[in-house]
């Protein structure tokens, strides 16, 4: 079975970038970037998310980005 993760912008500042993840069905999870170092930290876990696999798709994608220096309005994983 493949994993489908959405994840889109939903605030930026000078010290962080924050995105909600999920597959569209369901409450989405949200992680924060932190500019600096590229950090990133679960805020809030994605329903039946239980095993993290959304969650570290979404972590490796937006961290991918931070290190060429892009904050996306959108990305994706598809697997």
């Amino acid at each position: 079975m493949g994993i489908y993760v959405r994840i889109e912008k939903v605030l930026e500042t000078g010290a962080v970038v924050r995105y909600s993840f999920g597959t569209g069905n369901g409450k989405a999870g949200m992680v924060e970037l932190r500019r600096k170092d590229g950090e990133v930290v679960l805020m809030e876990p994605m329903l039946e998310d239980e095993k993290m696999h959304h969650f570290e798709r979404a972590a490796v994608k937006v961290f991918r980005a931070w290190e060429k220096g892009e904050f996306p309005q959108c990305l994706e994983w598809a697997s």
